[in-house]
């Protein structure tokens, strides 16, 4: 009987199986022979039972039984701990001592949780249903490894983007970021079974600067559009740049104007929506 079980799990007796049991049975038989004088009993040695519905998936060797080899199956967020577990090896079965009896071959298969990105959401900022682990593929094919990693998508999160290692990640679309980030290439984790995390680094934001004038009614009027300033950006959450600003509102005092408001004395920041820009009035 081969038994595949979670890693944790191997010395539990209820444990339940990561996937069905694989079975094979052999059947012996032998002769008895009695004296009718003395009633001694002479056995003969055990032979394999051959007949089909004796055997269950084993094959005969000679007069012997013989549990074939089997390949380990693909578990779905699982991979084999031993590599050489892959494919159980055929044995010969054991035959019956002389009473009959038997022990079972019992050989466990174990699994262990297949690894994943950890995204790192920045603070009060997770996407709705984002998830917070996000498992390696399995390889459908072989279950040592991780699979094709290509498909694994990486959360968007907007005004940020994803980085691996420091480096920034490649949006699925380009044009269309919220689509999520794909993975590097050929990445390879160094531990299978692991976690690989992803970290979010604040994006580039933009923002424009109008000025405009009032007249005494509280009227206002676009002042030339030279005046105006639209090639700030800055990383989200840090503060736009002033300096430009004040350059444009010192020009704009030698004319004659003075400040009615100026909503660059609270200092603020580049927000996280990447789809609009910032458009400020002074």
């Amino acid at each position: 009987t081969i038994k595949y079980l979670k890693e944790e799990d191997a010395d539990k007796a209820d444990a339940t199986p990561l996937y069905a049991e694989k079975v094979q049975k052999v059947t012996y038989k032998r002769t008895a022979t009695v004296n009718p004088q003395t009633g001694d009993v002479t056995y003969s040695d055990w032979q394999v039972y051959n007949e089909a519905d004796k055997l269950t998936d084993a094959t005969v060797d000679g007069t012997k039984g013989k549990f074939n080899a089997v390949d380990s199956p693909v578990v779905n967020n699982y991979l084999l701990v031993n590599a050489t577990d892959k494919t159980v090896a055929a044995e010969d079965a054991p035959a019956p001592g002389e009473n009959g009896t038997v022990d079972p071959v019992v050989k466990k298969v174990l699994y262990k949780e297949i690894g994943s990105f950890t995204p790192e959401y920045p603070a009060g900022k997770k996407p709705q249903d984002a998830p917070e682990t996000i498992k390696y593929p399995n390889n459908p094919n072989d279950p040592t490894k991780p699979g094709d990693f290509s498909k694994v998508v990486i959360p968007h999160v907007d005004g940020y983007v994803p980085t691996y290692n420091g480096v920034e990640l490649t949006p699925v679309d380009p044009a269309d970021p919220s689509k999520g980030y794909k993975v590097p290439d050929n990445f390879d984790p160094t531990d299978k079974f692991g976690k690989t995390p992803i970290q979010y680094a604040p994006g580039i934001q933009k923002a424009t600067v109008n000025f405009v004038s009032v007249d005494a009614a509280g009227k206002e009027t676009p002042l030339d559009e030279k005046f105006n300033i639209t090639d700030l950006s800055g990383k989200a959450g840090t503060q736009i740049p002033e300096d430009k600003i004040q350059a444009r509102i010192d020009v704009l005092k030698s004319m004659g104007y003075t400040v009615k408001e100026n909503p660059f004395d609270q200092d603020p920041t580049f927000d996280s929506d990447s789809a609009t820009d910032q458009n400020f009035t002074i």
